[in-house]
């Protein structure tokens, strides 16, 4: 299960943040670009937008230098509710260049992962197709999924991810672009990892962080497209992790956000579909 990695993000890091599909096209009600030079500044208005939207639908693409390579796809929606995301993402991972594998379905609450396999791939009881996600250590398979369920909460709201690491971020470009017809500025957003460690972030983010300082970087770089509503249109990514066997993989992800606040349904199955209850 060692290709489960290349699943984003921690965040990502959601995370893996999107790529404008399905967005509207610039008219002359749409307001001026804005600029801003700090990711403090860029997070309070995302996040603003967002509480407004409350709802948004995403699509994933990732490589990893898993050996050998392998490729991911992905579609998502995610809706924002006041105790926290609630994602519902399928998910394929299959050998580079071939088709997709089927798909398995994760689903990420604010105190609880959930993850159905393939139809007909797992052996459950009658009436049962969920398994929790819990933290375990000495079970590789569950340690990589619970990587995959982090990397996607980040990349689900990348912008508070970077927010809750203060100055250890920062906006270090910025340029206007047009992704599918909509106007957007780019971001390239530095990490200084080494400084990132000594924030008292969200423990969920130190851990993240933690795993890139092991892996030999010294600092880390996403790009991401905001729209002139302070809306992520795109997220590139690139991370590396590494386990605690000393093997490193190495991923890149794009993820593209559509359908800003158009209302998604995230249902959690009932506890009688859940095998273990």
């Amino acid at each position: 299960m060692r290709q489960l990695a290349l699943a984003v993000p921690s965040s990502a890091l959601l995370v893996a943040l999107v790529g404008g599909c399905g967005q509207p096209a610039a008219t002359s009600d749409t307001p001026p670009l804005p600029h801003y030079t700090s990711v403090s500044q860029l997070a309070a208005a995302a996040g603003a937008q967002q509480r407004a939207d409350r709802f948004v639908k995403l699509h994933l693409t990732g490589v990893t230098t898993d050996n050998p390579p392998r490729s991911m796809t992905g579609d998502g929606e995610i809706s924002f509710d006041a105790g926290g995301p609630r994602m519902r993402i399928e998910q394929s991972i299959q050998p580079l260049n071939a088709a997709p594998s089927p798909a398995f379905t994760l689903l990420i609450l604010p105190n609880q992962a959930l993850l159905q396999p393939p139809p007909g791939t797992v052996a459950t009881p009658p009436g049962k197709s969920w398994f929790q996600i819990r933290q375990a250590p000495d079970n590789p398979t569950l340690a990589q999924f619970s990587q995959v369920v982090q990397s996607l909460r980040d990349s689900g709201d990348p912008v508070q991810t970077f927010a809750q690491l203060g100055d250890a971020a920062s906006a270090v470009t910025s340029g206007d672009e047009v992704l599918d017809g909509v106007p957007s500025v780019r971001y390239t957003v530095s990490l200084d990892l080494a400084k990132a460690t000594q924030q008292r972030a969200d423990p969920s983010v130190t851990h993240a962080v933690a795993d890139l300082v092991r892996a030999g970087r010294a600092a880390d770089d996403t790009t991401l497209w905001v729209d002139a509503r302070n809306r992520p249109l795109r997220m590139v990514l690139s991370r590396t992790i590494s386990s605690d066997g000393g093997a490193r993989t190495t991923y890149v992800v794009t993820v593209r956000y559509r359908d800003w606040g158009v209302p998604v349904d995230v249902p959690a199955p009932v506890p009688a579909q859940i095998v273990g209850n």
